[in-house]
């Protein structure tokens, strides 16, 4: 009987732990034959000896094929051919008897020792898919505002108001009695043409950007002033619709959601992704890619992530887009691992898995990063008709050994299993890509600076396209205003509103171009669409309070003739009155109130000498 030990300096064995499946991998490019030998005496050792190997339950039912597999590679087939994907993949089948269990072999890793004679093998699958809007769902007569309504719904908005007002009902109860002044006593429902508008003034303060939510409201610098925002909303008003906005609660089966507050972000999410699916159909190179919504209040599920430009703390998400436009097809909120939960594995697998599941077996091209990647996805993937490439870790299980070794700068190592291929390069550090659609072959290409490279063809792919959620979070903070709130869930709002402002310009634009129109840039499409969420929505005239005048002037009369105005009388020493034109008992924050001694004969009104006096005999609206 052939020693074990002698056995394993011949056979590298990978026991997969994490993907339930066992590996080998020879380290050398044998014949088959001598392939087929190693294999058989394994099996022998296996069934004689019994070898104890730590896997999980997963793919029990695998190894009823595990004989069929060894006599297909004892038949002479080389490694190099065509496998079906139910053969190579990894966790298709799963098993909770807990048993022993072994996996399926899947191809070995086969050096390739001239990079460029290296051929890719004929796929059984592509994308074939028509990208772009989806036709039925637009009119050519569409405005801005029906490109946004069309992924945040009346439906969804108007869950939304409801919310509102029963969390405000709830709010004001509770702090029932009320203080003197309080904002709350003025609290009124709001409706679905109220909350569009108020969401076209977020949208605005994006466009017009200021330093403090006061500052749209001051009129005291003109150079500041910016009158739009006084006459669609009273800043009281608006300021409390801001603190009762609240976003309804979905029941989910998710076992990280905990909290009603993410209950509410899971269902704005959930409904947003559902639309942003039913209107387009996305290109074929795709990216997985994690983003930030900037928050440092108080919530336990923050991330500290350094390398983001915005910012380095916030709530995680991670996003589906696509390569060329940016556009956020589906999103997933990470909410951070509890105390006392257990460690969770294949994060990065479930991820992706979950983020492509409404476009598997469509043939499109993902592109991800190392914190992804690992032979077992990439291999489930090509399982589903999916292509894959991205940087990969070199401590990720299933990976040869002769990629992982440092090489001279510039140079590289590859190898292949199947559709999979491997390649470590070394340029100013090691990196270890894999993919299911490049060659191994070296290609000549220029970088922005002008200079000439030599890299692997995975890496000029992987340079082209794994850009998708880094180009939406750039053009998103355009236009995207961060004011500070207490909740972290207002913020979650914010940010997804500003990134469905972006999905619709994206939506218009590809609509109209196919169209033959030209397209009108974003800063305008987003005026256009803040015009269209306000609609006819105007603020209430603004009493300025005081007792109402025993015989009101008619603007006949104030207006008529200035000379006859200029007939001034003093009052008796030591008695003054209100000047009409410079006291605002409604300024903050304490009213204004400027007394004069003079008041106009004809009008019988008190008047400051100069401006005020001409103001008011000579402008039309007060």
């Amino acid at each position: 009987m052939p020693n074990p030990n002698r056995i394993q300096k011949k056979m590298q064995a990978d026991c997969n732990t994490e993907h339930g499946k066992i590996r080998y991998t020879t380290t050398n490019s044998e014949e088959a034959v001598g392939r087929a030998k190693l294999s058989l005496v394994f099996r022998i050792i296996i069934g004689r000896f019994g070898v104890n190997f730590k896997m999980n339950s997963d793919d029990e039912s695998d190894f009823d094929n595990f004989g069929d597999s060894i006599s297909d590679i004892a038949s002479g087939d080389s490694a190099s051919s065509d496998l079906s994907e139910s053969e190579s993949s990894d966790g298709s089948d799963s098993s909770d008897d807990g048993g022993p269990n072994l996996g399926l072999l899947v191809r070995p890793w086969i050096a390739i020792p001239d990079l460029q004679t290296d051929i890719m093998p004929a796929h059984t699958f592509q994308y074939n898919g028509d990208s772009g809007v989806v036709a039925a769902n637009f009119r050519p007569d569409m405005k801005p505002v029906d490109y946004f309504s069309n992924l945040m719904t009346d439906g969804i908005l108007q869950e939304i108001v409801d919310e509102t007002n029963r969390y405000a009902k709830e709010k004001v109860m509770r702090n029932t009695p009320l203080r003197r002044k309080s904002r709350y006593a003025e609290w009124n429902g709001t409706d679905l043409e109220e909350m569009k508008a108020f969401l076209g003034i977020i949208v605005n303060m994006g466009l017009v950007q200021k330093t403090c939510l006061n500052a749209y409201w001051d009129s005291s610098n003109p150079s500041q002033s910016t009158p739009y925002f006084r006459h669609v909303f009273r800043r009281d008003r608006f300021l409390l619709l801001l603190a009762m906005f609240n976003m309804p609660t979905m029941e989910c089966d998710a076992t990280n959601i905990f909290t009603d507050s993410e209950k509410r972000a899971y269902s704005l999410i959930h409904q947003v992704g559902e639309t942003s699916q039913q209107n387009y159909i996305m290109k074929e190179a795709v990216s997985v890619d994690e983003s930030l919504v900037g928050f440092m209040g108080r919530y336990r599920g923050i991330q500290y992530m350094p390398n983001k430009h915005h910012h380095k703390f916030g709530v995680k998400m991670w996003l589906l887009c696509e390569a060329d436009t940016g556009y956020a097809y589906h999103m997933i909120m990470y909410t951070g691992r509890r105390p006392g939960q257990p460690r969770q594995d294949n994060q990065g697998y479930k991820v992706v898995m979950g983020l492509m599941d409404p476009i598997l077996d469509r043939g499109h091209h993902l592109f991800v990063d190392n914190f992804f990647s690992s032979p077992k996805l990439f291999r489930d993937l090509y399982d589903r008709k999916t292509f894959a490439t991205g940087t990969c870790r070199s401590n990720r299980m299933g990976l040869p050994d002769s990629i992982k070794r440092k090489l001279a700068k510039g140079s590289a190592a590859a190898s292949r299993s199947g559709p999979l291929l491997s390649v470590g390069f070394h340029d100013k550090k090691h990196v270890i890509i894999l993919s299911t659609v490049a060659s191994a072959n070296m290609k000549d290409v220029t970088s922005r600076r002008g200079r000439a490279r030599h890299i692997p063809h995975g890496i000029e792919l992987y340079n082209k396209s794994m850009g998708g959620v880094d180009l939406s979070d750039m053009r998103l903070y355009c236009f995207l205003d961060e004011r500070k709130t207490w909740k972290w869930t207002k913020k979650l709002f914010f940010n997804v509103i500003g990134r469905m402002t972006l999905n619709a310009y994206i939506l218009y634009k590809d609509h109209v171009t196919k169209a033959g129109i030209k397209p009108m840039e974003r800063r305008i499409f987003q005026v256009k669409l803040v015009e269209g969420l306000v609609g006819n929505v105007t603020a209430p005239a603004i009493s300025k309070g005081g007792r109402p005048p025993s015989n009101p002037i008619a603007a006949g009369v104030r207006l008529n003739n200035p000379r006859s105005h200029l007939k001034q009388t003093k009052l008796a020493k030591g008695k003054r009155r209100n000047c009409v034109i410079c006291t605002d008992h409604q300024a903050r924050p304490t009213p204004k109130r400027v007394r004069t001694s003079y008041i106009c004969q004809t009008c019988d009104v008190a008047l400051c000498l100069g401006p005020c006096w001409e103001q008011y005999h000579t402008k039309q609206n007060l």
